[in-house]
């Protein structure tokens, strides 16, 4: 969400869901959208995700209806980072489960 030049908004129809990768590790998926405050979609937004489950961090980019998919999510709790150049960032928080 936009408001006074500041990225305000979070993740909307947050989808978690486990798939099975090899070896028997089983990792999550986080999907979401973001959204202005007015509900149109932002893309180009830079979606970084952190959790002490995982190593260094996960990123990904908003397509042009604001949606993103990041895969292979080890279970846990994440600190998801919303971005765009020029604005400031918003933290949310998410869970990864199986």
């Amino acid at each position: 969400c936009w408001e006074d030049d500041k990225l305000v908004g979070g993740i909307y129809g947050l989808a978690i869901g486990g798939t099975a990768f090899g070896q028997g590790v089983q990792t999550g998926t986080l999907v979401g959208t973001a959204t202005s405050n007015d509900g149109s979609p932002l893309p180009g937004v830079m979606v970084t995700v952190s959790s002490p489950a995982l190593q260094g961090e996960r990123t990904a980019t908003t397509v042009l209806n604001g949606d993103f998919v990041i895969r292979a999510l080890p279970p846990g709790n994440y600190k998801v980072v919303f971005g765009l150049e020029g604005m400031k960032s918003v933290e949310r928080t998410a869970t990864v489960v199986l």
